[in-house]
C-alpha cells in the first residue's frame, strides 16, 4: 500500500490556482454590467469575501480529492470488465 502525500510545492499551486480562481470571480462580479447599478443591499466587501472564502475551502478540499482519485482509480478497461 503506498502512502499519498503532495509536496508543499503542490500545495502552494494548489492554493495558488484557487485563488486565481477567485480573484477573476471577483474581477468578474465587480466588472459586469448587469450588477454595477441599482440597489444593492450588501457591501461589496461580502461577496468579495465570500468568493475567496468558497475557493480557499475547495483549496482545502482538493488534496482530499486527489486521495479520493488515487485511492479509487477509474481505468475505464477495468471498470468496464467488473461490470459485465
Amino acid at each position: 500500500m503506498s502512502r499519498f502525500s503532495l509536496s508543499r510545492r503542490e500545495l502552494f499551486f494548489i492554493f495558488l490556482f484557487w485563488t486565481s480562481l477567485a480573484t477573476l470571480t471577483v474581477a468578474s462580479r465587480l466588472l459586469d454590467p448587469r450588477g454595477g447599478s441599482g440597489f444593492r443591499p450588501v457591501a461589496p466587501a461580502g461577496p468579495i469575501a465570500l468568493a475567496y472564502l468558497e475557493s480557499w475551502i475547495w483549496a482545502a478540499a482538493t488534496p482530499f480529492v486527489f486521495w479520493l482519485s488515487s485511492r479509487f482509480n477509474a481505468d475505464r478497461s477495468r471498470w468496464a470488465s467488473r461490470v459485465k
